[in-house]
């Protein structure tokens, strides 16, 4: 892989990240769905940190 490659995937990854990140400080009114989204989160977050 070269190092643009390495750059860009970083890059990418970042922003999934801070997508998370955003999506973390959505609030509903809705109790379930509010319990349904921090989990999804929390999946994600896993998901992306073996990365």
């Amino acid at each position: 892989m070269s190092d643009e490659e390495v750059i860009q995937v970083y890059e990418e990854g970042l922003s999934i990240s801070n997508a998370i990140d955003s999506l973390s400080m959505v609030k509903f009114r809705d109790g379930k769905v509010e319990d349904q989204l921090k989990k999804i989160i929390a999946d994600l977050k896993n998901i992306f940190s073996s990365l």
